[in-house]
């Protein structure tokens, strides 16, 4: 482990990784945003130091964080990128000690509750889904309910609560929108991402994200639902290196913003573009269909094989 740190220090895992910004002593922090530089790198770059989050540490820290895996899968990750597989030694990291830190602004988050079995089934009427995956949406931590601006609500975030969205749950607009994004959220954040496994369904809209654990569910798909709050994102160049290595479908909308906002996905994080039936709008329009209408639409039938990067199934390979 120590040979791997000596051949990687963390300038060169920061270009390994391809993070936005510049390595150097002082600089902006690659996997948030970051008005003013609060990232401090050590003379030796093998300690770096997140003044905004106070977090810190050595390399192993240094990926775990900026790829958002476990320590252990962290530790081998660099040992594969260094080229030290067949060095043993144990898989240990220290961290930096902790410092006291003025936090950036995040979303102020109304009282947060998990849902009641009525507020479970009146949500899954509204959206057409079972309450099964209604459920399985609010145990991976990206389901609550709440009251906001005195409506009964369900709130859209995740682990990281630094993107959050709430709808009214009696299905009512705010003025003329359906959905308020919270202020000091970082609308580009990929919600879900953070606890991601190896597959991801990646889809338009805290409905469509609904829909998504629907569709896992009901056709037994070992993937993650993660979303973006809407086609006109592209994704937060902070968020595209935890989509490394990852087989990643995208379902958009089926029209036009929907299609653009594939393509420029895609161009992020590569994958592979599932277009819907033409008798669909979205994804939770496709959920409400038969089963055996609509099974391999959005994640490949093939028991094994990543998407092929850039492919377009249906449509002509990028």
């Amino acid at each position: 482990m120590q040979e791997a740190k000596r051949r990687l220090p963390i300038p060169e895992l920061w270009k390994r990784l391809g993070l936005p910004g510049e390595c150097r002593r002082v600089c902006k922090t690659p996997w948030r945003e970051d008005r003013k530089p609060s990232m401090s790198i050590s003379k030796d770059g093998m300690l770096w130091k997140d003044f905004g989050e106070d977090t810190g540490g050595d390399a192993v820290c240094f990926i775990e964080r900026a790829c958002g895996l476990s320590r252990k899968a962290a530790c081998l990750k660099l040992i594969e990128m260094a080229g030290c597989q067949n060095i043993t030694a144990p898989l240990v990291a220290q961290r930096v000690a902790p410092v006291s830190y003025k936090p950036r602004a995040r979303p102020v988050m109304p009282a947060l509750k998990v849902g009641t079995d009525d507020q479970n089934r009146r949500l899954a009427a509204l959206r057409g889904v079972s309450e099964a995956a209604v459920v399985k949406m609010a145990e991976r931590g990206l389901l609550y309910f709440c009251e906001y601006h005195g409506r009964e609500c369900w709130l859209i975030t995740d682990r990281d609560k630094i993107n959050a969205q709430v709808r009214r749950l009696d299905g009512g607009k705010w003025g003329e929108v359906k959905a308020l994004t919270l202020p000091n959220s970082w609308a580009k954040w990929p919600i879900g991402i953070g606890t991601a496994g190896a597959n991801i369904l990646l889809v338009e809209g805290g409905p469509d994200l609904l829909a998504a654990c629907e569709a896992i569910l009901a056709e037994k798909l070992d993937c993650s639902p993660v979303c973006m709050f809407g086609a006109a994102l592209e994704i937060h160049p902070a968020a595209v290196p935890l989509f490394y290595r990852k087989r990643v479908c995208i379902v958009p909308h089926n029209d036009e913003a929907g299609g653009k906002a594939a393509a420029k996905w895609m161009k992020q994080i590569q994958g592979e573009i599932r277009p819907l039936p033409a008798a669909v709008k979205d994804l939770n329009d496709l959920v409400k269909l038969p089963l055996e209408t609509r099974q391999g639409v959005v994640w490949p039938s093939e028991p094994s094989g990543a998407p092929t990067p850039g492919r377009v199934v249906g449509g002509q390979t990028k």
